[in-house]
């Protein structure tokens, strides 16, 4: 069975043919699904702060004691629970609403509700504390953050 340089030329385009097909086709079918989805799909916006917690020191630098006197890191939970506490979250809401028509108890309690959920603190490493603010809304996160 001798092929000819024709017949071999051939049969490459007629693979590569084929091959761009297995390609070319998925790569469009997924793009466009992904724009759709991107056009379509609710977004999630973040706004992350870092906080560096730094230890407090005795009042004198010169005891004998040195690290004894130092008063002990911040708590993670102890941020989350300021910042979830109805005081903040209340000021917060009362900042936010600015130059709009005022919000009764109900609709406060409700918002603070919301805004529980959708702050989160944690901890990274021994030094910082990450604050966490998700909003799924698309309108107003400006104002939000």
């Amino acid at each position: 069975m001798n092929i000819g340089i024709a017949e071999l030329i051939e049969i490459f385009i007629a693979a590569a043919v084929r091959r761009k097909r297995l390609i070319i086709v998925p790569i469009i079918v997924f793009t466009a699904l992904s724009v759709l989805a991107v056009l379509f799909w609710p977004r999630q916006y973040t706004a992350r702060a870092l906080l560096m917690l730094q230890e407090g020191q005795s009042a004198n630098p010169f005891s004998a004691d040195g690290g004894a006197a130092r008063q002990g890191r911040l708590k993670a939970e102890e941020i989350d629970m300021l910042l979830k506490s109805d005081r903040v979250l209340s000021a917060a809401l009362n900042d936010m609403n600015l130059g709009k028509k005022p919000l009764t108890q109900s609709a406060i309690e409700g918002e603070i509700r919301s805004l529980r959920k959708q702050i989160n603190v944690g901890v990274v490493g021994n030094d910082f504390i990450e604050i966490e603010f998700k909003q799924a809304e698309r309108e107003g996160i400006g104002e939000r953050l």
